[in-house]
């Protein structure tokens, strides 16, 4: 099994990665980009895809390198706020949503647009709330497996690379008590890219994941009382998390306004990831477990949302959409592979048998769809 999802993350990765005519890094030139898919269908470079592809293990050092360096120079907004069209916000040092290939950042969903107008507020007025925590994991992987800290002094326009994740990490809408990330509904922004199709608003549990994934890899990267207080940061979001979404049933909810809803892939990150432990995490593991075995979030190991079972109407799996997205369709109760690790992971420890079962079934799904497309 091992040997065959790594060599599945292998060939995915060298099926993503094109070569293009690029302005990044203050020059043009023909360098290897990530991309999101496999048909070269994507004319931007996609922050999120490219940095959770990275932590797999499997990407390339030197291409870790090189995006995170893109990322710095290319993607991340200056010390001021930019105000585009629309009522539209870019914070300072808010990391790109996707950044086209002439070199210029595009901080929202639904749009390559890169100028002033960058969409009409449908996507959120302010970036999503993830691209910061992700800038940060992907450079933590580059240094920490390479072991080059020299890459943290690099001058990158005028600032070290260390600053700007340091800048970086001093997100927007973040509640200073609680460390954790939220949305209003007139000045919203998407909380992660894997559902910036659904409005959530108050507080917002999956980006608040990768942020405190974020600090842990900051307390790894710094030292001295820098590290103490990353360490700090995530204690306080790990407290944050069961003292918001935590509602006794097992499940977290994905968000404390709209969108309350019950997040199967935040319950499962956060079980995986260390946030819920103890009886905590027991609890999760069985409404993972009945999740699972009662095929209401599950279907040949792809994972929806929310379970079927809690869609909010028979016509929504969640409260509200920011457009026409059908039940079953996208991020509105479509399945995905996305955290079919993340579940594993939740379960292993107790529930191994089914744990392998449960990735095992994935397999066999991949492997008949990959005799499809090669027939």
């Amino acid at each position: 099994m091992e040997t065959y999802l790594t060599a599945l993350a292998r060939q995915v990765i060298q099926e993503c990665t094109f070569e293009h005519d690029c302005g990044y890094l203050g020059q043009q030139q023909r360098m290897r980009v990530f991309l999101p898919s496999g048909d070269n269908k994507y004319p931007s470079f996609w922050v999120r895809d490219c940095a959770m592809t990275s932590l797999s293990g499997e990407m390339p050092l030197e291409d870790i390198r090189r995006y995170v360096m893109i990322i710095a120079h290319n993607g991340q907004n200056g010390s001021t706020p930019r105000y585009l069209a629309n009522g539209l916000v870019v914070p300072p040092y808010a990391v790109a949503d996707h950044i086209n290939f002439d070199g210029y950042p595009v901080f929202y969903p639904g749009t390559y647009g890169d100028g002033d107008n960058q969409g009409d507020g449908r996507f959120g007025k302010l970036p999503p709330l993830d691209d910061n925590s992700f800038f940060v994991l992907m450079a933590a992987r580059y240094v920490l497996t390479s072991g080059d800290r020299d890459f943290l002094v690099t001058d990158i326009n005028g600032m070290t690379l260390l600053s700007r994740l340091e800048r970086a990490m001093e997100a927007y809408n973040v509640d200073p008590q609680t460390e954790l990330f939220f949305a209003t509904e007139d000045m919203r922004a998407v909380d992660w890219g894997f559902a910036d199709a659904i409005v959530k608003t108050g507080t917002l549990l999956m980006p608040s994941l990768f942020r405190r994934d974020a600090a842990l890899a900051m307390a790894e990267l710094t030292a001295g009382e820098k590290a103490a207080g990353y360490r700090a940061i995530a204690r306080r979001i790990d407290a944050s998390i069961l003292h918001t979404f935590w509602d006794g049933s097992g499940w977290l909810l994905s968000a404390t306004d709209i969108g309350r809803q019950h997040d199967v892939w935040g319950t499962a990150y956060a079980a995986q990831a260390g946030v819920l432990t103890g009886q905590y995490k027991r609890r999760a593991q069985e409404a993972l477990v009945q999740a699972y075995t009662s095929e209401d979030a599950i279907a040949h190991g792809y994972v929806r949302h929310i379970p079927v079972s809690e869609n909010h109407s028979p016509h929504t799996a969640w409260e509200r959409s920011s457009g026409p997205v059908a039940l079953g369709d996208y991020q509105n109760g479509a399945y995905w592979s996305t955290p079919t690790g993340w579940y594993f992971a939740a379960l292993y420890d107790n529930h191994k048998e089914l744990a392998l079962q449960l990735m095992q079934e994935f397999i066999e799904h991949t492997k008949t769809y990959e005799a499809k497309t090669s027939a």
